[in-house]
């Protein structure tokens, strides 16, 4: 029953995310107005507000103007249930979900836009470090080494442009919070999953990879589980 209830939780704030991550880059209160369709401005009713079940009962169209909500919503309210499924209700584990609800506000934002908010990054930063004092494994020579390493990647980046600056950003803090071989499968996995998607629908030169490294830092972590 309370896995039943953190996973209900979990698509509400799931849900939220993908309201703020529009928002975001619109530079719109997050609060007012009340959630409408994007295309008619239907202001939706509380059973249109209802995680995952809505998109199914709607088939997935605004019921006033028929037009697609669009997968990434609904993506993003199942993204959110799981990581409050597969994450325990302790001071590490809400770190963890707070990380994690953040790299999803991060993926969404870089999917839509091709942008990561400075912000998210300084609180995944603070994060990754507040749960690395909590589990006793901040070691300051390690922390050195992997600043360098980052360094030296974004010293090297700015000159070549093969991935984006946050993307950068992003493997640095998970390799903070993992080890070696974790973040080669982490690259791994996302590079692959990446270029899959770009290979099924290349109507981009662009490709956002903050959502495949997303997908593979959660998929590893469920398998450990």
């Amino acid at each position: 029953m309370i896995n039943f209830f953190k996973f209900i939780v979990g698509t509400v704030i799931g849900s939220f995310i993908s309201l703020s991550s529009i928002r975001s880059y619109r530079h719109e209160s997050i609060i007012f107005p009340a959630s409408h369709c994007d295309h008619c401005n239907h202001k939706l009713r509380p059973w249109e507000l209802i995680p995952i079940v809505s998109f199914i009962l709607l088939r997935g169209k605004c019921h006033q103007c028929h037009r697609p909500i669009g997968f990434l919503t609904l993506i993003g309210e199942l993204t959110g249930g799981l990581i409050f499924l597969f994450n325990p209700l302790t001071l590490n584990g809400l770190l963890e979900i707070i990380f994690e609800l953040l790299f999803l506000f991060i993926a969404e934002c870089d999917y839509s836009y091709y942008t990561i908010p400075t912000w998210s990054l300084i609180s995944m930063l603070t994060l990754t470090i507040l749960q690395l004092i909590t589990n006793g494994k901040l070691d300051v020579l390690t922390f050195a080494i992997i600043l360098i390493i980052y360094a030296l990647i974004s010293l090297l980046n700015h000159y070549l442009k093969f991935i984006g600056n946050g993307d950068v950003d992003l493997m640095f803090l998970l390799f903070l919070k993992t080890d070696v071989t974790t973040i080669i499968y982490i690259i791994a996995i996302s590079s692959f999953s990446a270029i899959f998607k770009y290979v099924i629908h290349h109507k981009h030169k662009l490709i956002p990879y903050a959502p495949y490294l997303g997908f593979a830092y959660l998929l590893l972590r469920s398998i450990k589980k």
